[in-house]
């Protein structure tokens, strides 16, 4: 009985010994992320605008560990999606919070694959052209490189998105073979 209750307080002790490595390791992850939050969106918002027709500009960021548990969320403040390079382009999205939840452990190896997003507080105007072509299709598609371009654009950035939510949202959405200009608020 003595051994077996000295095996057993073992075992307790090397599992909370486990823990305690286990919360100091995602410690340090968080912060690190921290640490290099700006950088890192910047970095994929510089990409984003490297490889798309549009333009997008984002204020500050914040790491909310906890908005989207047991993923870690980045909250981008003030972005703004225009649908061409210029900043006196048409305003396409304009939101005043964004969440973006990535895996920890995707972070820390440099793949930024998000798999939900959290719109909030904003507005979109969507006109559809005579093709059923949106303007957000227009500046989110990929600018056609040629083949002898030898500027190789890293592909770190992923969208696999499972979840997308949205609250306190203005959709202005205008067809142009119709002519038809539809209002909707989601709350």
């Amino acid at each position: 009985m003595r051994k077996l209750n000295f095996s057993l307080k073992r075992i307790l002790k090397s599992l909370l010994f486990l823990l305690l490595i286990i919360h100091i390791i995602i410690a340090g992850l968080l912060i690190y992320i921290t640490m290099n939050e700006q950088e890192i969106i910047s970095d994929q918002i510089e990409t984003l605008n490297k490889e798309h027709n549009g333009l997008i500009t984002i204020g500050k960021t914040e790491l909310s560990p906890f908005e989207n548990f047991p993923k870690v969320s980045f909250k981008i403040y003030d972005v703004i999606v225009y649908q061409g390079k210029a900043k006196e382009s048409k305003q396409i999205a304009k939101l005043e919070d964004i969440y973006l939840s990535f895996n920890i452990v995707d972070i820390i190896s440099g793949n930024f694959d998000f798999k939900s997003l959290k719109l909030e507080n904003g507005e979109f105007n969507l006109i559809f052209n005579e093709e059923g072509i949106t303007n957000i299709e227009k500046a989110l598609t990929p600018i056609k490189k040629s083949l002898d371009n030898s500027e190789e654009i890293d592909r770190k950035f992923n969208i696999h998105l499972k979840s997308i939510e949205l609250k306190n949202i203005d959709i202005h959405k205008y067809d142009e073979a119709t002519k038809t200009d539809v209002e909707t608020y989601i709350y």
